[in-house]
């Protein structure tokens, strides 16, 4: 069920549309479905037992292609009904529109317009905006990008007066295998500056065979350092080396009023994460590969460092089918740093003859930990799946059931059936 903030974004969409110079041919509309009936159970503050079975309805519709340009028009958005007790999500949002915007495209100048709600991920910013987003090229070795208008994620504060998003990237191009870029992101709410940031990203690319890529951005509010984030990619017909740098400084990588909840109390720790590893994959056969991943973490405030290590395996056989496992060693300081890991999952794609359009997955992973963490030294995650594909693979149906138990979690069991249909 969309809620009324859902209907009038699209509402307003569908009279954008009536006003921009493009003729509407139906066939051209691409719209896909996608439902997912969940089932799991939950406890209140009172330990009372209630049962959750939320109905999700994911909507996409497309007119139109901007890579061919002129018009188009896209639109992503979801909706809710739990048909369980109806506890769980009384004070969540039954319905939200993802994306929506009419964009005009140009590949002859290196044109591209949107307006609406739309997602902006270009160098160091990643922010949803119901806005204008521009993309030009300025000669030919230089593009730009802009944006502004109002940020998505704090609508529901206070409503949107004061609040505003605005930003930009200028990368250089073709002037070496890759371009380098310089963006800048800022964010307002309620008419004060939650997010200034400056930064810069690159990309090169070397006879196909060696990539190096990398961000880091200066948080213009704490004046310092957010992330750096920088790694190699290097290729061979025989083996893949990754190598990879990275550091979080939490207090200053997090706005003040961050819309990553789950992780916000990371800025109060004043905690900096170094992350310095990589991945060596063989490759020898067809459809085998197996390899080592290596990355040492160090803790700043906690003065703790851990080291990571684990071999994986992966075997690949006709269309999807794949079957795979990590075991990996954990060795650092604290109860949750020290623990080994097995992990185990497959995909069987057509298992027998007669169920050609047939398909099964499943997954287990086993963590074991040297000291016990609230009374459990294990989590447990394992699921199991099962679908079929229809109508020329459109219509996708999967019925899978997850169950897992962790320190934190005495056990959780989840069932989940999908629907998904491309039109």
């Amino acid at each position: 069920m969309l809620s009324r903030q859902i209907a009038i974004h699209i509402l307003f969409i569908l009279l954008l549309c009536q006003v921009l110079p493009f003729e509407i041919n139906a066939a051209e509309f691409n719209i896909s479905s996608e439902t997912i009936l969940r089932a799991f159970e939950r406890e209140n503050s009172d330990e009372e037992t209630f049962a959750v079975i939320p109905v999700y309805e994911y909507l996409g519709v497309d007119y139109g292609d901007a890579e061919y340009g002129g018009f188009s028009f896209h639109a992503n958005g979801w909706g809710r009904l739990d048909l369980g007790d109806q506890e769980y999500y009384q004070n969540d949002p039954e319905g939200y529109l993802m994306d929506g915007y009419v964009q005009y495209a140009n590949a002859d100048i290196g044109l591209d317009v949107k307006l609406g709600r739309q997602h902006i991920f270009a160098g160091i910013v990643n922010e949803s905006v119901d806005g204008i987003g521009f993309k030009a090229n300025a000669g030919s070795h230089i593009s730009l990008l802009a944006y502004g208008g109002y940020p998505v994620g704090y609508e529901d504060q206070n409503g949107r007066t004061g609040d505003s998003s605005y930003g930009g990237r200028m990368a250089l191009e073709q002037v070496f295998p890759g371009e380098i870029g310089v963006s800048y992101q800022q964010l307002s709410n309620d008419s004060t500056t939650i997010d200034d940031r400056l930064g810069g990203d690159i990309s090169l690319y070397l006879a196909d065979r060696f990539i190096f890529s990398g961000v880091s951005f200066w948080n213009l509010e704490t004046e310092d350092w957010g992330e750096h984030s920088y790694a190699i990619d290097l290729y061979s017909n025989r083996f893949l080396l990754k190598a990879r740098y990275q550091m979080f400084q939490y207090a200053d990588y997090f706005n003040s009023e961050s819309d990553h909840q789950t992780l916000i109390y990371l800025q109060d720790t004043d905690e900096i994460l170094t992350i310095v590893g990589g991945d060596f994959i063989f490759q020898q056969f067809h459809g085998f590969d197996a390899g080592l991943k290596l990355n040492h973490y160090t803790y700043d405030v906690r003065d703790e460092q851990s080291q990571y290590v684990a071999a994986v395996m992966n075997i690949y056989g006709r269309s999807q089918t794949s079957v795979g496992g990590e075991a990996g060693l954990m060795d650092g300081e604290s109860a949750e740093n020290s623990y080994y890991l097995g992990r185990v999952y497959f995909y069987w794609d057509a298992p027998f003859n007669s169920l050609e359009n047939w398909f099964l997955d499943g997954e287990f992973m086993y963590v074991g930990y040297e000291e016990e963490i609230y009374g459990r030294d294990n989590s447990i995650f394992s699921s199991l799946g099962c679908g079929r594909k229809i109508l020329d693979d459109r219509l996708k149906i999967k019925i899978s059931g997850d169950y897992s138990s962790d320190p934190y979690h005495d056990s959780d069991i989840r069932f989940m059936t999908v629907v998904q249909y491309e039109y």
